[in-house]
């Protein structure tokens, strides 16, 4: 079988005018893309700070994001997935407003690439896989278009809570489509598992970072302190399942993957949020879930040797003192563990407050919802004792949200692709045949997928963006693996499809 580039990409055989347009295209594209960025850097420079930052830092910024954007465009898209796990506040807080909607620079880079896999279709460079969970996603992606018009014209709630939860819990899902079109081959998905690593791999780096500085910080008089966001830390665990699948499937460079994982867990409980080790906990159990006897045995003797070394780290850690709170590590730790002062916790109050609001504005209009942008109003006691109004403040509880605002018919539907998604992880991993990258893959995946449905229970992870995003891409790398792994022609099918870089 030749292995000539005309035999493998027929639009080739009519000399360089193909490529010399799709150059040409690309080119003004990401030129266009380039200017852009450029122009909201002007906009949001003056807004963070002066000097060098507004005259060196955010253009040059943009210069180099114009020439990633150029000449490898898929790049911009592996960075956006790191950076969304390391830095998810900023890419929240960061913003152009436009009078009639913000501006966020996951929407620039969105429109980034939706131009880019449209350029890169309708020249005939990218397929998008026969997956059967693609027509599910198309369906929850309708889903979330009816549920903002039923929103907007039969509740009557304001447009802008309508667009910014479209945007947050369905616009970002299209994440997962862009990882489909962007990985015409098995041999791509490592840019993937890449992107995902690196992001778990410095939100950990961050952490620790975060805790030689001393720069610890509380939300609140009275509340234990914290050294990343709860999203940061969710996402590093995805390095501690990787180390652990890693061990527990292949057995090789046992001393870095449990380096890897002894310095995650340190972080998920140096992080100090009761949904974030809930989160773990639920992400092993899936591990555990996943895997036959002989890896889960490995996985019970690598995951135990990691926490042993943690709480050594954590002992040494212990008497740190945190300047902050006039007081150390341990205790904030003890604070946040401690079950029984979790009950007088403000925290739990609101949350419990809000999920009472919810449930009442739910029952109005059970069966279809009250639609996206439903704004919550109750009364709920505040950290002094007294008691305040709380507006538009967040239900905590994603499921909740998703029932308030779905009804019960959309509510359901959306369990319905959630378990279909269950249903093909599990049924993949019952194959003798798949082969074992992909089957450390499908176990890291799943459980960071499991822990960000378990953490929803207690906070906005399926009504944010940096989570949607990155469950999203998530659960494409899975399929994927399960696509390539299932038809191996796939691979030489693809090769005339392949995108540029």
């Amino acid at each position: 079988m030749s292995d000539s580039p005309a035999e493998l990409n027929p639009g080739r055989r009519t000399g360089n005018s193909s490529r010399s347009i799709y150059e040409r295209t690309l080119t003004f594209l990401a030129v266009a893309v380039g200017l852009l960025i450029l122009g909201a850097s002007a906009l949001i420079g003056p807004r963070l700070a002066g000097g060098i930052l507004t005259s060196v830092v955010v253009p040059a910024a943009a210069v180099i994001g114009g020439a990633i954007a150029l000449f490898r465009p898929r790049w911009i898209f592996y960075g956006f997935i790191s950076a969304c796990m390391v830095f998810p506040h900023e890419l929240e807080t960061i913003f152009v407003p436009l009078g009639f909607m913000k501006v966020y620079p996951q929407d620039l880079v969105f429109l980034f690439l939706i131009a880019l896999c449209a350029l890169l279709w309708v020249l005939g460079r990218v397929t998008f896989h026969r997956i059967p969970f693609n027509r599910l996603m198309v369906v929850y992606l309708a889903l979330g278009g009816l549920a903002a018009a039923h929103g907007l014209f039969r509740t009557g709630n304001e447009y802008d809570n309508v667009f910014g939860d479209l945007r947050r819990s369905f616009f970002y899902f299209l994440a997962y489509f862009f990882a489909i079109a962007l990985t015409p081959e098995e041999k791509d998905t490592c840019w993937l598992r890449g992107a995902l690593l690196a992001g778990a791999l410095g939100a950990i780096a961050r952490g620790y970072i975060q805790v030689s500085m001393g720069a610890f910080e509380s939300r609140r008089i009275g509340d234990a302190a914290h050294i990343l966001n709860h999203f940061e830390v969710t996402f590093s665990t995805y390095a501690i399942y990787i180390a652990l699948a890693s061990l527990a499937i292949r057995g090789k460079n046992v001393v870095l993957w449990t380096a890897i994982a002894l310095a995650g867990l340190s972080v998920v409980v140096l992080g100090n949020f009761r949904t974030c080790w809930i989160g773990l906990l639920a992400g092993l159990a899936t591990m555990s879930l996943l895997l036959p006897w002989k890896h889960r045995r490995r996985l019970a003797i690598a995951g135990g040797f990691a926490m042993a070394l943690g709480a050594v780290v954590l002992a040494f850690l212990w008497e740190v003192p945190v300047e902050e709170t006039h007081s150390t590590i341990g205790e904030n730790i003890a604070r946040k563990a401690d079950i029984g002062a979790a009950l007088d916790d403000p925290n739990i109050a609101w949350r419990v407050d809000s999920y009472r609001n919810a449930i009442d504005l739910w029952l109005t209009q059970p069966m279809l919802g009250r639609g996206l942008g439903e704004e919550l109003e109750f009364i709920t006691a505040t950290s002094t004792g007294g008691s305040m109004m709380a507006m538009g403040h967040r239900v905590h509880n994603s499921y909740l949200w998703l029932l308030m605002s779905l009804g019960v018919v959309g509510f359901s539907i959306l369990v319905y692709i959630h378990g279909r998604y269950i249903f093909y992880i599990f049924s993949a991993m019952k194959n003798a045949a798949l082969p074992e990258q992909a089957r450390i893959t499908l176990t890291a995946g799943t459980a960071l997928y499991g822990t960000i449905l378990a953490s929803a229970l207690f906070d906005v992870y399926l009504e944010s963006a940096p989570p949607i995003t990155i469950i999203s891409i998530t659960m494409a790398l899975c399929l994927l693996e399960i696509h390539f792994a299932a038809t191996p022609t796939a691979r030489s099918q693809a090769l005339s499809h392949r995108p540029a870089n």
